[in-house]
């Protein structure tokens, strides 16, 4: 395989579950706020914290708009500022990330079972038809839900009718890195604030939902009270977001799942030893005895191993590393596609030559 053509595959994958993070992000988020008083909202951060986790902050000028939830959804979405001329001047919103990912599946169609295009193509409609009076009617979680069932169709077609070759190893390696680094991102923002309110009688009787917002974002609810307790309660939580080897979103399981797609790959050896470390560091600490700022540290340890993996990957399969400097790393713009005109000009002169 060209190395060109799983660099697109794995940032494909990367942009797609991104997608999806971003939108269960968001409804999470809103469930957890509807039932919260306004003062509780305000301590635990907000809508602040989501744009942490998603690590680009909206301009605090952005047409006088606060962080609310109408706010971060005009920011986040599909809607432009006054700082940018269309919505896809945002890496952080969903029309940029459809966008990419559907300009690396362009140029690798063929790879890909004939329906990927059209699910793509579905989800960057319903992601354009999205917009502000939407959230203002309060239509946002039945959009955020459409875009998590869109991207789930995607992936669940991809699982059945994708043969599990080289193609869908870079898929699923660029899928797991991409929930481990949001996971991660998710538990150093909520987890460790969580941590430093334990001790406040305000926050205490809230503190069980803002930990079952921090397990609905990975859409682990169902399976925690499964295998794990009815209670919600935060070492539990963090041990089976962090160590479950079952749970397809634990970041334990996505080392296993990578680790299984690099198995029979050439110059996999680095990557390899990436993996053992970032298992060996996921289970160098005791979670029951975690406070704030060891947890903080913790998460930072992991994010930079992440981020090493990543750049890893990079050199040995695609090209020469830019190194992530802790923020989301988006993919490299794919060449434009000639128009109908231009390829058969192209092939006339082939033939000519």
């Amino acid at each position: 395989m060209l190395s060109r053509v799983a660099e697109h595959i794995y940032w494909l994958a990367r942009h797609l579950d991104r997608v999806e993070n971003t939108a269960r992000l968001f409804k999470a988020t809103e469930h957890l706020l509807l039932d919260m008083p306004e003062d509780i909202i305000h301590r635990s951060g907000g809508w602040e914290q989501l744009a942490a986790i998603i690590g680009i902050s909206p301009p605090s000028d952005s047409a006088q708009r606060p962080l609310t939830r109408e706010g971060m959804i005009h920011y986040f979405v599909n809607a432009p500022s006054e700082h940018m001329e269309t919505p896809l001047d945002n890496p952080g919103s969903l029309a940029f990330l459809v966008e990419n990912a559907r300009n690396n599946l362009r140029v690798i169609r063929g790879v890909f079972p004939t329906r990927t295009w059209t699910y793509v193509e579905q989800l960057r409609t319903l992601v354009d038809s999205f917009n502000e009076e939407s959230a203002v009617e309060n239509r946002s979680t039945e959009m955020f839900e459409a875009v998590i069932q869109q991207c789930e169709k995607i992936n669940g077609m991809l699982c059945s009718s994708m043969s599990h070759d080289l193609a869908y190893d870079f898929y699923r390696m660029g899928q797991n890195i991409e929930r481990a680094d949001m996971l991660t991102r998710i538990l150093d923002v909520r987890g460790v604030r969580l941590f430093d309110l334990s001790d406040d009688p305000l926050h205490q009787p809230f503190e069980n939902s803002q930990w079952r917002m921090v397990i609905r974002a990975v859409n682990g609810l169902q399976m925690y009270r499964q295998s794990v307790s009815p209670r919600i309660q935060g070492p539990q939580v963090l041990r089976f977001i962090l160590q479950n080897t079952r749970f397809p979103r634990a970041l334990r399981h996505c080392i296993l799942v990578m680790e299984g797609c690099i198995k029979d790959m050439a110059y996999s050896a680095p990557i390899r030893t990436h993996l053992r470390r970032l298992e060996e560091k996921l289970f160098s600490v005791d979670l029951e005895q975690m406070q704030s700022d060891s947890l903080h540290r913790f998460l930072d340890d992991l994010q930079t191993m992440l981020a090493a993996l990543h750049d890893t990957i990079q050199t040995t399969y695609f090209r020469a590393a830019v190194t992530s400097g802790g923020r989301f790393q988006t993919s490299p713009t794919p060449p434009p596609l000639h128009s109908e005109t231009q390829h058969l000009e192209m092939q006339r002169a082939t033939m000519g030559n």
